[in-house]
Formats: C-alpha cells, sequence, structure tokens
C-alpha cells in the first residue's frame, strides 16, 4: 500500500508541474489545479494511512554495560534487558541471546548470553562443618561477560532470536585501557610444548590436585577460600578441580535431581495420564510412598513462606499425604 501511495503522490507531483509549466491557462485555473491536487494527496495520504500494518506491543532489549571503561584483559559486565522469556532459557534451539562486539581492529566477535541468578551467601557452621547457603535475590535475568583483548574503543549489541521472531539492540560503546593483566593461557607461540600467556610470557604451573569442592566434600566453598588463600600465598598458580561430577560436588550441567542419586537411578517417574509427552511421579498399591531427597540441599530462608504447588491425579478414592519429615518426627503438610 505505501509503494501505491508513493505512486499516487508522483502523478499529483506531475499533474502540478505540468500545470504550472503550461501559460495558456488562467492563473485562477492553475491555482484550482493546484488546490484539487494537494487534496487528493492528502486523501490519498490519509487512505493510505489506515492500512500501513503497526505492531502492537513491539518488542525491544537492551544492552546495559556496568561501565564504559575496562583494562586489558579484565571483565566486563553486562545486564540485559530482554523480551519475556517463554521458551527454555538454557535451550539455543529455543532462546538465542548473544553480544556482538565490534573491536578496534574492526573484528566482529560474538559472545553466547546466559541466563543467570544472583545469590546471597551465608556460611555457617553445621555440626562441626562449615555450610554455605545460597539465597536468590531478586529474579534471574540475561547476562554476558566480555574480557576485551584490544586497546581502545569497541562498539556492541545485543542480538535475540525465538519463535517470534529476532530483534537487536542499540549499539553501546566502551573503552579498553591498558593494564598489567597477561591475559589468557595458550599453547605457546614459540614452543608447542609449553603454556604462555596472551602476553607472550611463559607459564610455570604450580599447585596440586583438589579435585572436589561442595557442601558434601572435606572442601567447602568457605574452606575453598581459605585453601586458595593460603596457595597464593605460597606461589600456586594451578589447581585440578573437578566440574563434570553427576550430582555430588560441583556438577555444573550435573541432573541434581531429588529422586535419586547417579549410581542407583531408578526414578519413579511415568508418563503423565493426561499427557504423554510430560512425566509424573507415580504412586501404585496401598501405602506406597517416596521420599523427594535432593542432592544439593536447598536453601529456605528462615521465618519465610514458602508455597508448595503440584497436581494431583488420584483413581477411586485414593489420597495423596505429604510429610515434611524433619520438623517434629514429620509434620503433615
Amino acid at each position: 500500500m505505501a509503494a501505491r501511495t508513493f505512486a499516487a503522490g508522483r502523478a499529483v507531483h506531475k499533474t502540478l508541474l505540468a500545470s504550472a509549466q503550461r501559460t495558456d491557462f488562467p492563473a485562477r485555473t492553475v491555482a484550482c489545479a493546484v488546490v484539487k491536487a494537494i487534496a487528493i494527496w492528502l486523501f490519498v495520504a490519509v487512505l493510505a494511512s489506515m492500512f500501513v500494518p503497526v505492531r502492537a506491543g513491539a518488542r525491544s532489549i537492551e544492552l546495559i554495560p556496568e561501565t564504559n571503561s575496562v583494562g586489558l584483559y579484565e571483565t566486563l559486565h553486562f545486564r540485559i534487558a530482554a523480551p519475556e522469556t517463554k521458551g527454555n532459557p538454557f535451550d539455543p534451539d529455543e532462546v538465542n541471546l548473544e553480544v556482538e562486539f565490534k573491536t578496534p581492529s574492526g573484528s566482529i566477535l560474538r559472545l553466547p548470553a546466559f541466563f543467570g541468578q544472583q545469590y546471597e551467601r551465608v556460611s555457617a557452621g553445621q555440626q562441626g562443618r562449615d555450610k554455605d547457603w545460597c539465597y536468590p535475590v531478586g529474579p534471574a535475568h540475561w547476562q554476558a561477560r566480555f574480557a576485551p583483548t584490544e586497546p581502545g574503543a569497541h562498539e556492541a549489541k545485543a542480538r535475540w532470536r525465538d519463535s517470534e521472531g529476532a530483534i537487536v539492540s542499540g549499539a553501546v560503546r566502551f573503552d579498553c585501557r591498558p593494564s598489567a593483566r597477561r591475559g589468557f593461557l595458550r599453547v605457546s607461540r614459540r614452543d608447542p610444548r609449553f603454556i604462555e600467556f596472551s602476553s607472550g610470557e611463559a607459564f610455570f604451573g604450580i599447585g596440586q590436585n583438589l579435585a572436589f569442592i561442595g557442601n558434601q566434600q572435606y572442601v567447602t566453598l568457605s574452606r575453598a577460600e581459605e585453601i586458595f588463600g593460603r596457595l597464593r600465598a605460597n606461589g600456586a598458580n594451578y589447581l585440578r578441580i573437578w566440574t563434570g561430577c553427576e550430582d555430588w560436588a560441583i556438577g555444573i550441567e550435573a541432573r541434581k535431581s531429588a529422586w535419586g542419586r547417579s549410581w542407583d537411578w531408578n526414578p519413579p517417574f511415568a508418563a503423565c495420564p493426561d499427557n504423554p509427552n510430560r512425566r509424573c511421579i507415580f504412586l501404585g498399591g496401598d501405602g506406597a510412598t517416596v521420599r523427594a531427597d535432593p542432592s544439593h540441599r536447598v536453601a529456605l530462608r528462615p521465618n519465610a513462606e514458602y508455597a508448595l504447588g503440584g497436581k494431583v491425579m488420584v483413581d477411586g478414592d485414593a489420597a495423596v499425604l505429604l510429610t515434611e519429615p524433619h520438623a517434629n518426627g514429620g509434620t503433615k503438610l
């Protein structure tokens, strides 16, 4: 419709020119022609505007750096004000968010953003061992982190894609200044048998096999901070730590199920009667029980109220009883 409007406008414009160029028309006739042409143009423009589609509730995204200046190889944090996440934020096939950087040399870098939750950490002694409780603070949101490898002016923008389409944020700019950081580790460019920093300075590893860190391990989070400090004071710069554990220690992408452990995995799962694509907990037989026992304890704030939600489907006159076994020998919920 916009193309037709433009064509009509050009036709009116030609009529005006033709009328103005002819000298045999009386002035009044030319004036009337001009007025009529303007009236036609306004009518066509108003009519066209009635049919131009306007997207209701257009989505937007904003990239917000914590500062506009960062040192070389230092970390710059970004907060991303993104649309409502309707898909799985941990599946890039459903929701994909990247930050695109343009470096001073003109290179284009694309960095995946991540969906993260801020926490307040509280350490407390329990049965002779330190316990670290992490309480959520505020809603989860999209974030990104970037360590520049070139000094100078950088430009960044966020790119969002989901089932509803793609959107791009406005560009933000920040400056990278020189710093004392030596950069990342890499295979030495002079001798592949060795490792060096981005600066070219050699790296000589001094450390040990620490292996596991976690509330169920000897090295808890609080104790790890103490151990790291003592190692650093003695010149250590390297540790071997497992991050691929299934449901113990640092299981970054682990199952962490409340329905059994990895070495005895036999959860009471079954297809939902009303939706075979979803799973439910199945209890069969009179007096059947199941215990929810998370491999990683869930931190609950003292004197706070929590809502437990769910859906129960029963046959006949069956009933379901929920109890909290740790309170006064078992409290009915």
